[in-house]
């Protein structure tokens, strides 16, 4: 087995301090990590499951991925009601979930606007803020407070507020449950759960591709050049169904306007479906490799984003280190 793939993510981490080539601003509500990096483990099992289907049958692919996946619960979720590891090593280091709403520095309270880091997750926070209220009987005049600010961004002066607000941390006790009731993470040292998700996702896909690669490049070599002629003809067929050329060339006839107005659409239709099946079966069964591959530039590009903006240097290195160690030991030993 070639373990030359232990060094992507080391080098990745040392891309981000050593070549600032991401923006310096990110969006962490965009589609890549919303609908992608978020749900990364999801994807990753779909396409690294795909692989081993197409180019192994490895029985201890199996046994790797249930060790990595039982290890990435047991670290970053909260399952049967149980604190995760990466927020046991927040809250055991001073950390708690805040829910500073209120700027005190006058006796007419406004919005915090250090409460989150934008104006979408400060208002997102607060609409869940008082949905989370109804579950744990938070009183009347909180929920009410809260509904003003969202409306005009000020309210009453009320001492009694900022009581209740500071009890809301206690009956938080994981990042989940925070984000759930619209606060966030304050204080402590966090764990950066990206960077260990990434390294994690990376280091079984990178790892199970040194078991299969010589043979999925070997296909892939083999099938590309019959893709791109087939992806050829379509084309040509795409520009070869104008409907006056079916009315000139057939003598034209009582079923012109079907000739021209019915039988080219149609004909484009049949086209253009048979091409996107040639490539989703040439993409996803014949070659999945090329997702895997995919995958990876966008795992990539998400771990150096994260390094270069989000977190302190112990908070990733925690993370990296986490998930790193973790995937040697088990591709060391099984």
């Amino acid at each position: 087995m070639n373990y030359t793939f232990f060094l992507l993510c080391p080098v990745l981490f040392v891309i981000g301090y050593v070549f600032p080539i991401i923006p310096t601003t990110v969006d962490k509500d965009g589609l890549l990590n919303v609908y992608f990096v978020k749900f990364g483990w999801f994807w990753t099992s779909v396409v690294s499951g795909l692989c081993i289907v197409r180019y192994s049958r490895i029985a201890n692919h199996w046994k790797r991925y249930i060790l990595l996946s039982l290890w990435w619960l047991v670290f970053t979720q909260e399952v049967f009601g149980l604190t995760p590891l990466m927020d046991l090593v927040f809250l055991k280091s001073g950390g708690y979930c805040s829910f500073d709403v209120l700027d005190q520095s006058d006796n007419v309270h406004h919005l915090n606007l250090k409460f989150h880091d934008n104006e979408y997750r400060r208002l997102r926070g607060l609409r869940r803020m008082i949905k989370w209220l109804d579950s744990v009987d938070g009183s009347d005049s909180l929920k009410n407070a809260l509904r003003s600010i969202i409306k005009d961004d000020k309210l009453d002066y009320n001492p009694g507020l900022i009581g209740e607000l500071s009890g809301l941390s206690r009956l938080v006790r994981s990042s989940s449950g925070c984000s759930r009731a619209g606060g966030h993470w304050v204080g402590g040292h966090d764990p950066s759960g990206h960077i260990f998700l990434i390294t994690l996702m990376l280091m079984l896909m990178f790892g199970e591709l040194s078991r299969y690669q010589e043979r999925a490049f070997r296909h892939l070599s083999r099938t590309y050049k019959r893709f791109f002629k087939r992806v050829g003809q379509f084309c040509i067929q795409l520009f070869d169904n104008g409907g006056l050329v079916n009315v000139l060339m057939q003598d034209g006839g009582s079923q012109w306007w079907y000739k021209l107005f019915v039988k080219p659409p149609l004909a484009c239709y049949k086209t253009l479906a048979s091409l996107a099946y040639l490539v989703v079966k040439f993409v996803i069964w014949e070659n999945p490799i090329l997702l895997l591959l995919t995958l990876t530039l966008m795992w990539s590009y998400s771990f150096v984003v994260t390094v270069m903006l989000f977190h302190t240097l112990p908070e990733q290195l925690s993370g990296f280190l986490a998930a790193y160690v973790v995937c040697i030991i088990v591709y060391q030993l099984v």
